[in-house]
């Protein structure tokens, strides 16, 4: 009995072991849940939808920015082309506007009186061969007269020269004839050329007498009446 009733306390003991080292499980799991933080799966979605919030917003932001940009392109691009479209049209009203102002030019030269000047072609600069505005008064006059004495050696030759404008009615040919006169230093003698203005010239563009005038045109000889005369033609007047 005694050896029984031992056996019966160890095989009690022996059952009671697993349900002892079963609770010391389950106590330690539980402090072992208890010392480990509880995790917020609710923080963990909002964390995780606000990032994918603001995702969304970035993503949205830089789609905004590009069509921003686009539309500025496309704006700069109308205003270049608005800009050019301008400027060609300026042009083309400046265009009108200066062949109107030559229309307008040619109309008033066209319509002017005939006292003044036309279209005249004259003379350049280097186109004279014989300046007498630069002689001295002595040299003038003596260079005038050897064109009186031997005006073969002038015949051809644009000459230029100043001196007192002079007309004289002709009542043979029924003519006036207009001369640049010039005299000597001591002015006791004078001696004239006569000369004829270029096509262009009104029939009054002739100066008054006794005004000074200043002449340029090419030397000639011509016959009238039976005599032999001297003229500067197609002469022009220099202001």
């Amino acid at each position: 009995m005694i050896c029984r009733r031992g056996s019966l306390e160890r095989r009690s003991t022996a059952i009671g072991e697993p349900k002892a080292k079963t609770e010391q499980m389950y106590r330690c799991v539980r402090a072992l849940s208890e010392s480990v933080p509880e995790v917020n799966t609710h923080g963990v979605l909002a964390t995780w939808h606000k990032r994918k919030i603001t995702m969304k917003k970035r993503n949205q932001l830089i789609l905004l920015v590009i069509l921003l940009a686009i539309t500025g392109l496309a704006g700069c691009g109308a205003s270049e082309g608005s800009t050019v479209d301008e400027l060609i049209a300026q042009q083309e009203q400046e265009a009108k506007h200066d062949s109107q102002f030559y229309s307008d030019t040619q109309m008033a030269e066209e319509e002017q009186p005939s006292g003044e000047t036309g279209s005249i072609t004259g003379y350049d600069p280097e186109d004279i061969d014989l300046d007498l505005t630069t002689l001295s008064a002595t040299m003038v006059y003596s260079e005038v007269n050897s064109m009186m004495v031997s005006p073969e050696d002038y015949v051809g030759l644009i000459i230029k020269m100043g001196g007192t404008e002079a007309s004289y009615f002709d009542e043979n040919t029924k003519k006036i004839y207009y001369a640049c006169v010039i005299a000597d230093a001591t002015a006791c003698c004078t001696q004239g050329i006569e000369y004829e203005l270029m096509d262009g010239y009104g029939k009054n563009a002739y100066p008054a007498d006794d005004t000074y005038v200043t002449v340029v045109g090419e030397f000639i000889t011509y016959e009238e009446l039976d005599r032999s005369y001297v003229r500067l033609k197609n002469a022009e007047l220099i202001q």
